[in-house]
């Protein structure tokens, strides 16, 4: 079977696993996936992977590890993407989260700083509102109010740019 093929099954297999909640065979095909990439090194087929993973660990509340496939995702689409794409924006968004869901408040403060410039240069804005909204209740939940209220206005200046101005009311 070609490698491709397997790489590819032990993803299905994962993605399906997670989506159906079945988290340690979604981990075990995922880190299969892994492997599988290691052998033929190919930089954004792996950062995939890794970002998967980091999904699995998030929903088994397993942080530490769901961080630290966060970095080697992020770490690998920065060295082969652009610094302002989308998947950057995308994970240090995720980054916040688990941060949040830990209580590391100035990791989370810093690094939506470092974001923020991020987010208004991506295509479709709105794909990333969701997680913002995420964490913006997050900030509302640890009772850090003027940091949700920050995230709270960024995803309305991000809303109206992304929604053409018309002179014309319905």
């Amino acid at each position: 079977m070609h490698i491709d093929a397997v790489w590819n099954n032990y993803l299905e297999l994962g993605t399906a696993a997670y989506q159906t909640g079945n988290f340690e065979l979604a981990e075990a095909m995922l880190t299969k996936a892994t492997k599988q990439t290691h052998e033929n090194f190919r930089p954004r087929t792996l950062a995939v992977v890794y970002e998967n993973l980091a999904l699995v660990f998030r929903k088994q509340n397993r942080y530490v590890r769901a961080e630290k496939s966060l970095k080697i995702s992020l770490d690998m689409h920065k060295e082969n993407r652009r610094p302002d794409c989308e998947s950057v924006c995308r994970l240090m968004t995720k980054q916040i989260e688990l941060y949040l869901l830990q209580e590391r408040f100035s990791l989370a403060k810093s690094t939506f700083e470092q974001v923020t410039p991020l987010y208004e240069q991506i295509r479709d804005p709105n794909a990333i509102v969701p997680t913002l909204l995420t964490i913006a209740l997050l900030w509302t939940q640890a009772g850090k109010h003027t940091d949700a209220m920050d995230v709270y206005n960024l995803i309305s200046k991000l809303r109206r740019a992304a929604t053409p101005s018309s002179d014309v009311c319905a």
